[in-house]
């Protein structure tokens, strides 16, 4: 018979389980990383007067990253497999997260309290481009023009042009997570 006094002599090993790896840790960290990223772009496109620029629709790269990256590192984690909804529903919210709340509360506390000019400067490139629309495309008069700009003043305000934002970033986060999702996915086996 064995002699089981000592159990210094014995070690247990449990074996832990493994848990899954939740969206959410992804979702908060690759939407902190886009936030700071499309701030620091943002930064960039200021100083450099450039946000009128082509280049500045350049920060769709930093959505499609961080949603690649999301993907790469949820599938690493889970054993490689995401389905196409994880990979649409992760891509979705990191973009509306990290774009459309993280990046516009910079932008619009830029564009308030930093550098003003540059809103203002934004929303007269808007009403001009507005113009053109109208004047090309719909054959409005000058009369129309000045009632449908006048029409659109009364919803500028921040808070409505902060969720028009979120929405904006929602549906490109909702599109590139669509494509990026039907390359990324693999789905588990049924039988394994």
């Amino acid at each position: 018979m064995e002699d089981f006094s000592n159990q210094d002599d014995y070690t247990y090993e449990y074996e832990e389980e493994a848990q899954p790896y939740s969206m959410w840790q992804i979702i908060r960290k690759y939407s902190l990383y886009l936030g700071v990223a499309i701030i620091g772009f943002n930064l960039l496109t200021f100083l450099a007067n450039m946000y009128l620029h082509w280049a500045a629709s350049l920060v769709y790269i930093l959505y499609i990253a961080a949603i690649v990256f999301a993907h790469l590192e949820y599938k690493k984690k889970n054993e490689g497999y995401m389905s196409f909804g994880q990979g649409v529903g992760i891509g979705t919210a990191v973009a509306t997260l990290g774009a459309g709340v993280i990046g516009a509360m910079f932008f619009f506390f830029y564009t308030s309290t930093i550098d003003p000019q540059i809103g203002q400067n934004l929303q007269e490139y808007a009403q001009e481009q507005s113009r053109e629309m109208l004047e090309k495309w719909f054959n409005y008069t000058e009369e129309q023009i000045e009632k449908s700009q006048e029409s659109a003043e009364k919803f500028n305000s921040p808070t409505l042009q902060w969720l028009v934002n979120i929405l904006g970033v929602a549906f490109y986060g909702v599109i590139f997570s669509l494509i990026i999702s039907a390359f990324t996915k693999k789905k588990r086996p049924l039988f394994e």
